[in-house]
Parts: C-alpha cells; sequence; structure tokens
C-alpha cells in the first residue's frame, strides 16, 4: 500500500492554513492543528499537481499493491474534525465535494495500473453517539456525500 498524508501533516509553506482547537470523537484530549483549507483552490491545484508526479513516479512499481487517496481532509481521510468555525474559514458542502471529485479523479489518472482506496467520513455532523457537536455547515447531516461507488478501484 502507499499512501501520503496531507492535512495535519502538510509542510508549513502551504498557503493559505489556518490553526484551530478541536475535540476529536472518542476519549482523547483537545488537538490543535494547523492544515490548509483543503477546498482551497491553490491547495487543490497543489495537491493534484503532486498526484500526478507521485503517479509518474509510482505507478509501474510492482511493490503497489493498493494506492490510498489522502488529501481532502484533516489526516489520510477524506474528512475534516468537528470544529464550529468551518463556514467562517470558507467552507461549504459544495465546494469540499469538488475537491474531493478532482482528487478522486487525479489519482486515478495517476495510478491507473493499481487499485485505489478511499477513506472518508461525513463532511460535517451534528452529533456523535457520545457528544453533542458544534455544527460546522448549514447543511443536514448525510445529505451530501461522495459516491461511494467510486470508493475503490
Amino acid at each position: 500500500m502507499l499512501r501520503i498524508d496531507a492535512g495535519a501533516y502538510s509542510p508549513s509553506w502551504v498557503p493559505n492554513q489556518l490553526t484551530f482547537t478541536f475535540q476529536p470523537n472518542g476519549p482523547q484530549p483537545l488537538q490543535t492543528i494547523t492544515m490548509p483549507r483543503t477546498w482551497d483552490p491553490t491547495y487543490v491545484a497543489d495537491w493534484t499537481s503532486f498526484i500526478r508526479a507521485y503517479g509518474a513516479r509510482y505507478n509501474g512499481d510492482p511493490r503497489v499493491t493498493r494506492v490510498e487517496m489522502p488529501g481532502g481532509g484533516w489526516l489520510g481521510e477524506m474528512s475534516l474534525p468537528q470544529w464550529s468555525g468551518w463556514v467562517a474559514a470558507g467552507y461549504t458542502d459544495a465546494l469540499m465535494t469538488n475537491a474531493w471529485e478532482q482528487f478522486i479523479d487525479a489519482y486515478r489518472a495517476a495510478f491507473p495500473n493499481h487499485p485505489s482506496a478511499l477513506d472518508f467520513g461525513e463532511r460535517c455532523r451534528q452529533t456523535s453517539n457520545r457528544t453533542s457537536l458544534p455544527p460546522c455547515s448549514a447543511t443536514q447531516p448525510g445529505t451530501a456525500r461522495p459516491s461511494t461507488t467510486r470508493r475503490t478501484g
């Protein structure tokens, strides 16, 4: 498997980053992270350019059995942490969905010889099974999702 994480692991020179604190699901302490706005047009262009170079280097490598498709979230998954500041930071479901679709298309084009895998979660949800979380979008949970038919290849 081949996977390079982005989001909170992005280098400091990536433009338009923001720093915030949030409460992860489960019994974890508050976390403060710095990450790019993964729907930002500059980030999307830079990440898809990286994916093309990544594929040029590793698509023909027989040691690669599967390619994970990170880049659209805060770790390796295409999901964001539950933080009430997303809308003020420019987030919309449409922008996020568009970014995800561009990343998926770029991975598929860059790695046509390998199966791909995508871990994703709800873009924004207002509650979890343990705590009440602040809303991060005006869209109701579960109303807009990436196509599950595109999850693996």
